[in-house]
């Protein structure tokens, strides 16, 4: 993405419960045994009753609101402030590396950053977002995160990075994305140990497209050909295919898993074989290429092709000669071969005349 060519503005979530206020979940038990333990050895019961409304705390009925509540009065506990840091390490860790996260974005030109602590906080916006990073351990689980991945699919069109505390394994990635039919290449999955590095979360985002519309428009694509082919249309790996005992529904799966699996610098490479204005608009070239994919899919199963072997030795010598008209599947069948439907009024390529206006631009300039 250079730097003439970026969008006016990129808008970008990051999705993690480190936003929210720490919960009993944040926290481990035997450190609050022990903090607990430390108000009542220094006296701190009158301060533990003006924060949480109660002058002695047992571990097991500590509430989620009572934790949230001691994290913002540290100031308060400075005489065990060693058992304080114990209590609430690790969440101020997980905080502490968020905020690195978020300043590398910051310094990222013409990123401008919202930030959402659940499900229900980005189910509330209305603004389009252009890229999310998203915690894989929201408050819920992995199922929460998943669940905000389908609406950032649905909805936003998003380019989603999924973040971990854990370090990024393959398997981990490809599961989340096909389980959920993410696109791969609107998808990738970061370490937040390395996000804390400015300069690996700039060229993490040097993979989103110059052009946000890209992303809309792939989806959109892939989306529709699913809605057409079926819906809800289950992935299957090439290692899943047999030709000799086709898996079924084996066309379309291994179709729409290719089609999910392309990268964008597939499409980019897509955009250079069209030959520019003298060749295949973009969409024409991709509808010629697919529709071939999706036809060898159907006919390289062995039950399939066996049959069409058999019916090159076979001649009809029955209902000849033929008095009534072809039927209207022929008809159909033989429309589709011979002549290709008109899907835009006829005019010039949809690139003819840039690069007259781009030397144009450029002569102006000098």
């Amino acid at each position: 993405m250079n730097e003439q060519s970026r969008p006016i503005q990129i808008r970008v979530g990051v999705v993690d419960d480190v936003f929210a206020p720490p919960n009993l979940s944040s926290v481990r038990t035997h450190n609050l045994e022990e903090f607990l333990d430390a108000v009542d050895e220094h006296d701190l019961g009158e301060v533990l009753h003006r924060i949480v409304g109660a002058e002695q705390l047992d571990a097991s009925a500590v509430t989620d609101i009572q934790i949230g509540s001691l994290f913002e009065h540290k100031k308060a506990f400075q005489t065990i402030s060693r058992e304080f840091e114990l209590l609430f390490g690790d969440f101020q860790n997980r905080k502490n590396d968020l905020k690195a996260i978020v300043a590398g974005i910051e310094k990222f030109p013409n990123a401008k950053i919202s930030t959402y602590d659940s499900q229900k906080a980005i189910e509330e916006e209305s603004n389009h977002l252009h890229v999310v990073f998203l915690d894989y351990q929201l408050a819920g689980g992995p199922e929460e995160a998943r669940e905000v991945a389908k609406q950032l699919y649905s909805q936003h069109r998003a380019f989603i990075f999924l973040m971990s505390d854990q370090a990024a394994t393959s398997d981990k990635e490809e599961g989340f994305r096909k389980d959920l039919k993410l696109l791969r290449g609107f998808f990738r999955y970061c370490p937040k140990a390395s996000l804390k590095d400015a300069e690996t979360v700039e060229r993490n985002l040097l993979f989103v497209p110059t052009d946000i519309e890209i992303c809309r428009l792939i989806h959109e694509l892939v989306e529709g050909l699913e809605v057409t082919l079926g819906g809800n249309i289950e992935s299957l790996d090439a290692s899943q295919v047999s030709s000799s005992r086709p898996v079924p529904g084996q066309a379309v799966r291994r179709f729409m898993s290719v089609l999910r699996d392309m990268p964008l610098q597939d499409y980019a490479t897509l955009c250079e074989l069209t030959l520019y204005d003298v060749g295949f608009p973009l969409g024409d070239y991709i509808r010629r290429l697919l529709g071939a994919f999706l036809v060898d899919q159907v006919f390289r199963s062995q039950n399939v092709s066996n049959s069409l072997r058999q019916l090159d030795s076979t001649r009809f010598t029955e209902f000849l000669p033929v008095v009534s008209q072809p039927s209207e599947s022929l008809k159909e069948i033989y429309a589709a071969s011979l002549a290709e439907p008109i899907a835009n009024p006829w005019g010039s390529h949809p690139w003819e005349g840039e690069g007259d206006e781009e030397s144009r631009e450029a002569s102006d300039g000098e």
